[in-house]
């Protein structure tokens, strides 16, 4: 065991990014089986591309996200049931999570199932969306199965759009991106530009590229350090969650629909509640006693989130 304190070592690293490729195979296997087409989009898709297995820290993941086919959500969800995981957001209302995917868990282990229906950034349909991300896929050996990955230039904007959602807070997707940087030729970048341009995602790609120096420069190569809407230069920020809720509500029309939006925030469903706050699981004691932080903790969290995103919108 790993002294308290310390970092775990290479090879624990490596034994836990196994345990997420034999997920992997096993997902995707059973998937192929029932007629349903996926795309890993991170995890082995980008640490095989970006990193040397002599990397002194290598890229770990604890997850897996698919790209599946669109339209076929249902004998996703039923191949998934039968390999025993659940849908964590099954209960949740609309809005309450990410619009682009759903997680999925197993009772006996930690590794989820991130299963995308879009990616964040990309504002096209998810028709369009497979297509062009699809084509041009390349095979992927994980854990002794053939797996299907994105093209370069995907791969490309995936980890650019990636570090554009998770802000400057987190650094494993800075960290992509500067080694992404540092190994593909301008020629690449190009690809992945005009992919953002056909999918409909230049704002979120001028984004996280914008995070970093050596990404500014390649923005301005691009022509597009200008780009950047309110929503991505928002969450390049790593707000707090009130900031994209103001974002939202600016963006809903009408006051009965800006009315309707608040009153979910004020009152989220049951699950949304037992997933927020460790209190709420307790009984419904627990859950009454959620409900009531819940406006206080939005109070609080108001004007942090104001700011930040009048901020975003200059």
């Amino acid at each position: 065991m790993a002294a308290r304190g310390s970092q775990p070592r290479p090879a624990l690293l490596v034994a836990a990014n196994l345990a997420v490729d034999a997920v992997t195979a096993e997902v995707v296997a059973a998937l192929r089986a029932d007629g349903v087409g996926s795309l890993l989009l991170r995890g082995p898709a980008i640490s095989t591309w970006l990193y040397s297995e002599e990397t002194e820290s290598p890229r770990t993941y604890d997850d897996l996200d698919l790209l599946v086919t669109p339209d076929q959500e249902e004998r996703c969800a039923a191949v998934l049931t039968g390999l025993g995981f659940y849908n964590r957001s099954w209960a949740f209302a609309p809005g309450e999570t990410v619009e682009h995917a759903s997680e999925w868990h197993r009772s006996e282990s930690r590794i989820a199932v991130d299963l995308h229906r879009g990616l964040f950034g990309v504002k096209t349909d998810p028709h369009t969306l497979w297509r062009e991300v699809a084509a041009g896929a390349e095979r992927l050996d994980v854990a002794g199965d053939q797996v299907d990955v994105p093209s370069r230039p995907a791969r490309l904007l995936i980890v650019t759009l990636h570090a554009a959602h998770h802000g400057i807070s987190e650094p494993k997707p800075l960290r992509d991106l500067a080694v992404a940087i540092e190994r593909a030729d301008p020629p690449l970048w190009q690809e992945a530009a005009a992919l953002a341009v056909r999918l409909s995602a230049v704002p979120s790609f001028a984004a996280g590229l914008l995070l970093i120096p050596e990404g500014v420069a390649i923005a301005k190569q691009l022509g597009i350090a200008d780009a950047v809407d309110t929503e991505a230069a928002l969450l390049a920020q790593s707000p707090t969650a009130t900031a994209y809720g103001f974002a939202r509500l600016a963006a809903i029309p009408g006051l009965r629909r800006k009315a309707a939006f608040l009153a979910r925030k004020l009152f989220p469903t049951p699950s949304f509640m037992r997933h927020a706050f460790p209190i709420a699981r307790r009984g419904r004691i627990g859950l009454a006693m959620a409900y009531l932080w819940r406006p206080i903790w939005l109070l609080a969290h108001a004007g942090p989130g104001l700011i930040a995103w009048l901020r975003a919108r200059r």
